[in-house]
């Protein structure tokens, strides 16, 4: 499940918008960036759940959903899992 937050960013602001990923599970904010300063051109997402189960400062440059839910299928974030992290 996914929910939209917000895409109302400033004209100056790299981020293009802001979705939650399993809300009132693992609740993973998932940030999309475009033509950022240290990134000029690209876009990238940011994901941050205040380290619980993503890195802290995590960011994925790719054009693919499969990558993207690879990578969340690897911390262990997938509607089949009753315990997030566990291993």
């Amino acid at each position: 499940m996914v929910y939209k937050l917000f895409d109302t960013y400033g004209e100056a602001d790299p981020r293009n918008w802001t979705i939650m990923i399993d809300p009132g599970g693992a609740s993973i904010l998932c940030t999309c960036y475009v033509n950022n300063a240290d990134m000029f051109g690209d876009t990238y997402f940011e994901l941050h759940d205040g380290g619980q189960f993503i890195p802290n400062n995590f960011k994925l440059k790719t054009d693919s959903i499969e990558v993207f839910i690879t990578y969340l299928v690897k911390y262990g974030i997938n509607n089949k899992s009753t315990t997030y992290g566990t291993k």
